[in-house]
């Protein structure tokens, strides 16, 4: 499975007047592999097309109670809205729009 996401971030500390907006369009890869074979055997790599404006990450999903395959859209909205929560010091997430690729 393989979603696009593009996510809209503010910094919450930024003056009235002054902007701070980042836009990211990332691309999440979900998949079963070798490896990653017991629990529901999911992981899902995040990361954008030249992987320089955002670090990849690799989460395991195998004991994540909280992933469905059939709505790992769902989960990367979450996921989105815990990593970019606006506090202590992370940047806020104000708008994101999701697609199957």
């Amino acid at each position: 499975m393989k979603y696009k996401m593009t996510v809209w971030l503010t910094d919450p500390e930024t003056p009235d007047g002054m902007n701070s907006t980042h836009v990211f369009k990332l691309t999440a890869d979900f998949g079963k592999g070798a490896g990653f074979d017991y629990g529901n055997g999911y992981h899902v790599s995040i990361h954008t097309e030249n992987r320089r404006e955002f670090n990849p990450l690799l989460y395991d999903l195998r004991y994540d109670r909280d992933f469905r395959e059939d709505e790992a859209d769902l989960w990367l909205v979450r996921w989105a809205k815990q990593y970019w929560s606006g506090k202590n010091g992370a940047w806020k997430l104000t708008k994101y729009e999701v697609e199957e690729a």
